[in-house]
C-alpha cells in the first residue's frame, strides 16, 4: 500500500466512543533517517546572544542544535497536539529573542505563532488577532524591545507588542500588496522594509502603522528578499530575478549591483556582521560572494554544495562568523564559503509519505517524500536520494512501488511540473528517472500498485481522474472508466491473495472495490452512512486508507480523516465502526503474522495498536520521533515500518 498526504486540514473535535487499552511499551520505534531535509527546510535562526544555538523550521517540524548545527534534535514534541494535527508539523518561520537564546518563536502555519521560554521544551500558542487563513512565512523580533514582533501572512503584516500574545494589523498603505519578506533597521527599529509582490519595496518609519513605496530604480522588478547592513542601516540589498540591487540611502533609490552575477536569479542575500563589505547571494547557480559591498561578485567554492538553487543564507555573530545555507539540506561554512559541510545529523525532516521494499531484499527500501525519492540498501543505515527526478524537472512524489521480479525497476507517482504525466520509472534502482505516464490525463498520481503475479501490470490512482492501468510496465496507460471520477482518491491497495481485487479510499464517496482487475468498480458504503446525518457521516468524510488482512482477505479495515476505524469481515460488503482515535487521520495496517494485531497511524497522536482485531487500542509511541504519522507498511519479512514528518522508523521488539 502507498499512503499519501494531499492537503492540509483543520482539527476535528474528538468523537465519543473511544475505547483505549493501557499504553503498550514492549516494542520500540527506531528512527532510520534519512537525515536530509532537502528542499523543504524553510527557515534558519541563530540565537544572537549564543551563536551555538540554531533552530531550523521545516516541512517536518522544528529542530534545535546547541553545537552550531553539528547535531540536531526535534524541538516540537510539546507543541500543542491540535496544532500539529492541523498543519502536519509544518514550521515555515522561526525567530530567536536577540537577548535571550531560550526565548524562541515558531510559525505554525494555519495555527498561530508558538512561543517557548525554555529553549523549545514547552510552548504556548496564540493566533489572537491574526484572523483566519494564517500562513506566517516571516517572523521578525525587534532588536531593542524583544516584546515587539512582526509577522507576514496572506492577510498582510501583523504586529505584536506583548511577545506574541495578541496581534494587530500593521498594514496601512499595503492594501492589495503581497509581502514576500520583512526586515527591520537594527539601530532604529521603528523603520521597516517590506519586499512586495508583484513588484517593489515598501518602507515604514513608524513601526508598521503606515507604509509607502520606496523602490525608485527597481522598475518592475519583483523583490524576493532584503538585507540591511547592520553597521550602516542606510545600506540595503534586494534580490531579484536579474541579480542584486543596492540602496545606500535607506531605500530612497536603488541601483543594480551585480557585476559577476551574470543576471542570475537570486533568492537570498546576507551581510557579514563582522565585515559589512562582505555580502553573500544565493542564486540559481549556487552561492556568490562579494568583498566590496556588492560591486563585484564571484562564485564561492562548490566543494560540499549541491548543484542548482540555494534557497536561504544566514551569517551568524560568532568569531569567525559561520555561514549557513539551505542547499539540498543545511550546509555550513566557517571559512567564508571556501569549504562547506553538510550539517544535517539528527535533522530528520523528509516527510516520508510512502514506503516500498525490494520483494527479495527487505533491506532495500524506498521512501517518497515531497522533495524526491530516498533509497537505502542496508536497512536504513545510509541513504541516497534523487531530490529532483525526471531529467531535471521538479517532481513531488506521493507514491512509490517496486517491481517484485526486477529489483532495478521502481515507479514513482506524484505531482509533476511542465505538463508531464505524473508517473516516472527507473530501471537502475532509482538512480535516474524517465516519464512513464503516457495516457494518464490527471496531473497527480496519488498511489501506485504493481501486480505481483504479472509485474508489467500497474495501477495508478489519481487525484481527480480515476484509476489508470498499464499492462506494459508503464509504457502506456488506459483509463478504467468505471472507477470513481473527479474525486480525490486517497489510497489504493491490492488484495495480497488475489491481484484482481483492489480497494480505493476516497474523499466524500466512500471506499470502492474491484474484483476483475479494474474493469468494474463497486461502491462499498453499507454501514458507513448514518441515516440521520447523511452529509456529515458520508459526503464530508475523507477515507484515508484501507488494509486487507493477508491471512483472511475478507477482513478489511478502513481508516478515515477524523481518526475513525471501520472493520468489515465480508470483503467490504458491510462495515462496523470499531473506534474513533483521538487524533486526525487513521492509516491502518494488519500484522501479516497475526490477524488480531492491527495498527493505526494518526496525525498528532502517533501510532495506536489493537491486539484484538480493533476492539481495544493503545498508544504505541515509544521511540517515535514525530506524532504525525504518514504511512504504515509491513516489509516482506513482516516487520512494521512507519513514515512520519521526520523520518522512516522501524518497529523493533
Amino acid at each position: 500500500m502507498t499512503a499519501s498526504l494531499s492537503r492540509v486540514w483543520l482539527p476535528i473535535p474528538v468523537l465519543a466512543g473511544l475505547l483505549l487499552a493501557t499504553s503498550v511499551r514492549a516494542a520500540t520505534w527506531t528512527p532510520l533517517g534519512p537525515e536530509d531535509g532537502g528542499f523543504y527546510n524553510h527557515d534558519l535562526a541563530v540565537a544572537p546572544s549564543d551563536p551555538s544555538v540554531v533552530y531550523g523550521g521545516s516541512f517536518g517540524g522544528l529542530f534545535k542544535s546547541t553545537d552550531g548545527a553539528t547535531t540536531w534534535l526535534p524541538s516540537d514534541a510539546n507543541l500543542q497536539p491540535q496544532n500539529i494535527a492541523a498543519i502536519g508539523s509544518v514550521v515555515p518561520a522561526v525567530a530567536v529573542d536577540p537577548h535571550n537564546a531560550s526565548i524562541v518563536y515558531a510559525s505554525l502555519s494555519q495555527s498561530g505563532i508558538a512561543r517557548s521560554t525554555d529553549g523549545g521544551v514547552t510552548w504556548t500558542t496564540s493566533a489572537r488577532g491574526l484572523r483566519d487563513g494564517l500562513f506566517a512565512l516571516v517572523l521578525v523580533v525587534n532588536p531593542i524591545d524583544s516584546n515587539v514582533l512582526y509577522t507576514v501572512t496572506g492577510r498582510g503584516v501583523f504586529k505584536s507588542k506583548n511577545a506574541g500574545t495578541r496581534w494587530r494589523h500593521a498594514n496601512g498603505g499595503l492594501r492589495g500588496v503581497s509581502v514576500n519578506t520583512l526586515v527591520i533597521d537594527p539601530v532604529n527599529p521603528e523603520t521597516l522594509y517590506a519586499a512586495a509582490y508583484p513588484q517593489g519595496v515598501y518602507k515604514s518609519i513608524n513601526g508598521g502603522r503606515r507604509w509607502a513605496e520606496s523602490d525608485n530604480g527597481l522598475g518592475a522588478m519583483t523583490v524576493g528578499d532584503l538585507a540591511v547592513d547592520p553597521s550602516n542601516p542606510s545600506t540595503l540589498y534586494a534580490t531579484t530575478f536579474s541579480g542584486i540591487f543596492k540602496s545606500t540611502n535607506a531605500g530612497l533609490t536603488w541601483f543594480l549591483s551585480s557585476s559577476g552575477l551574470n543576471q542570475l536569479p537570486t533568492t537570498d542575500v546576507a551581510v557579514d556582521p563582522s565585515a559589512p563589505l562582505v555580502v553573500y547571494a544565493a542564486t540559481a547557480d549556487g552561492i556568490y560572494k562579494s568583498v566590496d559591498g556588492a560591486a563585484n561578485w564571484s562564485k564561492v567554492s562548490v566543494s560540499g554544495l549541491s548543484p542548482g538553487y540555494t534557497f536561504s543564507l544566514l551569517v551568524d555573530t560568532s568569531n569567525p562568523p559561520a555561514l549557513y545555507a539551505i542547499n539540498g539540506g543545511i550546509v555550513k561554512s566557517t571559512d567564508g564559503g571556501v569549504t562547506w559541510t553538510k550539517s544535517m545529523t539528527g535533522f530528520r525532516s523528509v516527510f516520508a509519505s510512502a514506503l516500498a521494499f525490494d520483494a527479495a531484499d527487505p533491506a532495500t527500501m524506498y521512501t517518497a517524500s515531497f522533495d524526491g525519492v530516498y533509497k537505502t540498501v542496508d536497512g536504513g543505515t545510509s541513504w541516497t536520494s534523487s531530490p529532483v527526478i525526471g531529467g531535471g524537472l521538479s517532481v513531488q512524489p506521493r507514491g512509490i512501488a517496486t517491481d517484485p521480479s526486477n529489483a532495478m525497476i521502481v515507479y514513482a507517482g506524484g505531482e509533476t511540473a511542465e505538463g508531464l504525466p505524473p508517473v516516472f520509472k527507473s530501471i537502475d534502482g532509482g538512480a535516474t528517472w524517465t516519464p512513464s505516464g503516457t495516457g494518464i490525463t490527471s496531473e497527480i498520481a496519488q498511489a501506485l500498485v504493481v501486480d505481483p503475479t504479472s509485474p508489467s501490470t500497474l495501477y495508478a490512482a489519481t487525484y481527480d481522474g480515476g484509476v489508470f492501468k498499464s499492462t506494459n510496465g508503464g509504457g502506456l496507460w488506459s483509463s478504467l472508466t468505471t472507477s470513481p471520477q473527479e474525486v480525490d482518491i486517497q489510497s489504493m491497495i491490492m488484495d495480497p491473495t488475489d491481484s484482481s481485487t483492489l480497494y480505493l479510499a476516497t474523499e466524500g464517496q466512500g471506499p470502492y472495490k474491484t474484483t476483475d482487475g479494474g474493469a468494474t468498480w463497486t461502491q462499498k458504503i453499507n454501514g458507513l452512512i448514518d441515516p440521520n446525518d447523511f452529509f456529515g457521516s458520508f459526503r464530508n468524510r475523507v477515507d484515508e486508507s484501507i488494509a486487507v488482512d493477508p491471512q483472511n482477505p475478507s477482513t478489511v479495515y478502513l481508516g478515515t480523516l477524523d481518526g475513525t476505524v471501520f472493520k468489515s469481515t465480508d470483503g467490504a460488503d458491510t462495515w462496523v465502526k470499531m473506534t474513533t482515535l483521538p487524533n486526525l487521520r487513521a492509516h491502518v495496517a494488519v500484522d501479516p503474522g497475526d490477524s488480531s494485531v492491527v495498527y493505526a497511524g494518526t496525525t498528532g497522536g502517533g501510532v495506536f495498536r489493537s491486539p484484538d482485531g480493533g476492539v481495544t487500542w493503545a498508544a504505541f509511541n515509544t521511540g517515535l520521533d514525530s506524532l504525525v504519522n504518514l504511512t504504515l507498511v509491513f516489509s516482506p519479512s513482516g516487520q512494521l515500518f512507519a513514515g512520519t514528518t521526520h523520518s522512516v522508523l522501524r518497529l523493533d521488539p
